[in-house]
């Protein structure tokens, strides 16, 4: 998918390479329309791609407009059938670096002959893929997952991470202590992301502190079912749904409003709007489910990393708002722990990368 940092990352990868990006898909069924912004020269939709489950995406022309395109390295993500494995042995024969890039696979799920089938097939894929000359594992997870659960090669990875658009984000002022935080929730309403239970935990930190507002996604499955429990809960007025976003730049105006960020994901890989959010130095309870944050997320030194208890949230949520001066200092460390996370120092890095092992 054309996500709105890899389409920026693209251009900000020119200062150092010649580079094209091309995309199976401008946007996926679950992202807004707003995630669609203009594609430039430098990146391509391709037409006829079609996803089929556990294989992913796929195309027949790819082969053929990769050797039209006669590109000296391939970064492609993940390890997809047949279009992309046929581009991987092209490359392969002809002596032109691939590299692949992914994160952790998620098998939370699926259950029973399912998970297993998936399993399998996941593995057999990565052993297809042993032959390429590099993996970019995108946290300390995959990087654990690809080598110890699927037996790449280690020497064939290296840890790097994806491009997060934050640069506007350094720009907000630091928060302050207050008795009417403006809390949100920034993930999609989706049942791994657990939204239900981050409206539990604001009712319950409503009540001591009731002038405090929430602002949620409005995008997802449990959009209905969270509505029900703001009706329920008597919440209505103080949980507003973020609908009137009409693009993607309109997104550091929003977090600019808020104060303190809750992240309650089941199974996650590490939201990049964690990122942002810690960017624009906002205060920060994470869900101790979530993966490949360890670098840059750091329990009572720039966020609260949490179990997933009600009390346990709002105690922490009762301290950015009770000790003085702690969402200040909270959001000093948190944003310069991402800084390097922007998108021109990411394009440094993977020139780093690509240029120490092949250049």
């Amino acid at each position: 998918m054309a996500a709105p940092y890899q389409v920026k990352f693209c251009y900000a990868l020119q200062e150092y390479f010649d580079v094209e990006m091309w995309f199976y898909t401008h946007l996926e069924a679950n992202r807004p329309d707003w995630w669609a912004i203009p594609l430039g020269d430098k990146c391509k939709v391709l037409k006829g791609s079609r996803f089929i489950p556990i294989l992913n995406y796929s195309n027949a022309k790819l082969l053929g407009k990769v050797k039209a395109f006669k590109p000296d390295i391939i970064l492609a993500g993940g390890f997809f059938f047949p279009s992309q494995y046929r581009v991987k042995n092209w490359a392969i024969r002809n002596d032109i670096k691939y590299i692949a890039f992914g994160e952790r696979i998620s098998f939370e799920r699926q259950i029973g002959i399912v998970k297993v089938f998936k399993k399998w097939v996941k593995k057999i894929s990565i052993r297809l893929y042993s032959d390429i000359d590099l993996f970019l594992a995108m946290g300390e997870k995959p990087y654990v997952q690809i080598t110890e659960d699927f037996g790449f090669p280690k020497n064939k990875v290296v840890l790097a991470r994806y491009p997060q658009d934050i640069d506007r984000n350094f720009n907000h002022e630091l928060r302050n202590s207050k008795t009417n935080p403006r809390i949100i929730f920034p993930n999609r309403l989706d049942q791994s992301y657990n939204p239900l239970f981050a409206l539990k935990v604001f009712k319950a930190f409503n009540h001591f502190y009731p002038e405090s507002t929430f602002m949620m996604n409005s995008s997802g499955e449990l959009r209905r079912e969270c509505e029900a429990y703001i009706n329920s809960s008597f919440l209505n007025g103080k949980v507003i749904f973020l609908e009137n976003i009409k693009n993607w730049d309109e997104l550091p105006d929003i977090y600019k409003q808020a104060d303190i960020a809750l992240f309650t994901a089941t199974d996650s890989n590490g939201p990049n709007a964690l990122i942002e959010c810690m960017a624009s130095a906002m205060g920060v309870v994470v869900s101790d489910k979530i993966s490949n944050i360890s670098e840059y997320a750091v329990h009572e030194h720039n966020c609260f990393i949490s179990t997933l208890s009600v009390d346990k949230y709002v105690d922490y949520l009762v301290k950015f708002v009770s000790e003085k001066d702690l969402l200040t200092k909270y959001g000093v460390y948190a944003r310069a722990a991402v800084k390097e996370r922007s998108i021109k120092d990411t394009a440094k890095l993977y020139y780093e990368i690509i240029s120490k092992l092949y250049l």
